[in-house]
């Protein structure tokens, strides 16, 4: 007999004691190719459907339930590095992940991360010195072929309204106009800012936002700093440096 559990885009489905089914509302293929490809799960395998994703386990439970009980270094650098797998299959395809929502990841025997969320991803594109102009946050028209032929494929642009909860970088919380262009980078500050809230229990992203000035890169970089000071000099501590770094440009993923 199969236990059930509904999420916002899927249903997780226990066929036996170590079976499980990932089935989602709606088709998307290179999105499960994301959690299948990189074999972030045992024995998975996709569908025919491209909707349902069939794999072992012993466990499986949303990331909000799991940090009822508190999460160790060691998991911290699961979920970074899981995330990062998916995010950089993503990424050799064209797409990626612009922000990251605790309710999105599901954790798989207590030491796997998985994102289940397909409205997250959008397609990478390169955008080249020639910006778009500014226009007010409302729906604007498909940007011509001319304007497309300026981008190549390192950047996220949002052409229409977009959900921003759950940790997103500045650059994308400071968005006032659309067509707007951000680095694909953004996904690592919003990697990064998910880690700090596992391990420390506090939002990154409300950093500078109690009456301090947000343009005061230093400042939001100190403070950022202060919260980390007590894994300082850790392996840990560099890689979420580098992903929190206030200037998109200068963010990196890397384990030291």
């Amino acid at each position: 007999m199969s236990i059930k559990l509904n999420l916002k885009h899927l249903s997780i489905l226990k066929q036996s004691d170590n079976y499980y089914k990932l089935c989602f509302f709606q088709k998307n293929k290179l999105f499960l190719q994301s959690i299948v490809v990189p074999m972030l799960l045992d024995g998975a395998f996709m569908t025919d459907s491209f909707n349902t994703i069939e794999f072992y386990a012993h466990s499986v439970k949303p990331l909000s339930v799991y940090l009822q009980t508190g999460m160790s270094y060691n998991s911290v650098i699961h979920l970074i590095w899981y995330l990062s797998k998916q995010h950089e299959f993503l990424k050799k395809n064209g797409y990626g992940f612009y922000c990251l929502h605790l309710n999105d990841i599901l954790v798989v025997d207590d030491c796997k991360f998985i994102c289940v969320n397909p409205e997250i991803v959008k397609q990478l594109l390169r955008l080249t010195s020639t910006e778009f102009p500014r226009f007010s946050l409302r729906l604007q028209p498909t940007p011509s072929a001319t304007a497309r032929s300026k981008i190549n494929n390192e950047s996220i642009t949002f052409y229409s309204p977009f959900l921003r909860n759950g940790f997103v970088s500045p650059e994308i919380s400071n968005i006032e106009c659309i067509p707007a262009s951000v680095s694909y980078r953004c996904f690592y500050y919003s990697l990064g800012a998910l880690a700090v809230y596992c391990y420390f229990g506090i939002n990154i992203c409300d950093v500078g936002t109690n009456g301090d000035d947000l343009d005061d890169t230093h400042l939001v970089y100190s403070k950022i700093m202060d919260i980390l000071s007590p894994i300082s000099d850790s392996k840990l501590y560099w890689c979420l440096l580098k992903c929190l770094c206030v200037d998109s440009n200068k963010r990196s993923l890397l384990f030291v």
